[in-house]
């Protein structure tokens, strides 16, 4: 009998439903050309979970003179953390000064250029949307917290984009789909670390 292939990452595998599942971040981008379901289990209820979620975004300043709030990171396991400077890992406690509400902005990642703004469309209990632009592109991100019961919760996570350009060029969603494994890994470490920062005593 021929064993069954289990994917790499099935820990963030999303069902069947959750792909299907109308989300609140589905009209910001209506005709998407890129969309990713992610689904995780973790290992604390979605208080707990939350509390990390709202600290999200980029750790490092994008100039000397930076001067915004730098939040708490994007949480990889502690192994993949220690290959990174100091500055660049993510928070292992919650900072009650990092907040996240609706209609708060805070910078991208990336350096140089013009400042690109992330911007928290909705913020509540158990669900969290941010969007963005780069250039003619809009992109939408949520996060949503299910109890499951023993104590855990299981994170939805939606990615939309359109449309898709690649230094200026347009280029479809199956040219880049060979790369979608580089997401899939992201959001496994994420997952990861993300349990690592639950498991810790308060």
């Amino acid at each position: 009998m021929q064993k069954q292939r289990t994917s790499p990452f099935a820990s963030v595998e999303p069902t069947r439903n959750e792909c299907r599942r109308p989300l609140p971040s589905d009209t910001i981008v209506p005709q998407p050309e890129c969309v990713i379901d992610r689904g995780m289990t973790l290992n604390g209820p979605a208080a707990d979970v939350r509390q990390w979620l709202v600290q999200i975004g980029p750790r490092r300043r994008v100039s000397q003179d930076d001067t915004m709030l730098v939040r708490g990171g994007w949480y990889l396991p502690e192994r993949i953390e220690r290959l990174l400077p100091q500055k660049s890992r993510g928070l292992r406690s919650i900072d009650p000064s990092i907040t996240m509400e609706t209609g708060q902005q805070f910078r991208d990642w990336a350096e140089g250029g013009t400042p690109r703004w992330i911007t928290v469309h909705q913020a509540t209990d158990t669900t969290i949307v941010l969007t963005g632009t780069r250039g003619a592109t809009r992109w939408s991100w949520v996060f949503t917290l299910d109890e499951i019961g023993n104590n855990r919760t299981r994170l939805h996570t939606r990615f939309r984009m359109s449309p898709i350009l690649v230094w200026g060029c347009h280029i479809p969603w199956s040219a880049l789909r060979p790369f979608e494994p580089v997401d899939a890994l992201y959001m496994e470490w994420f997952r990861q670390g993300l349990n690592e920062r639950l498991g810790l005593k308060k």
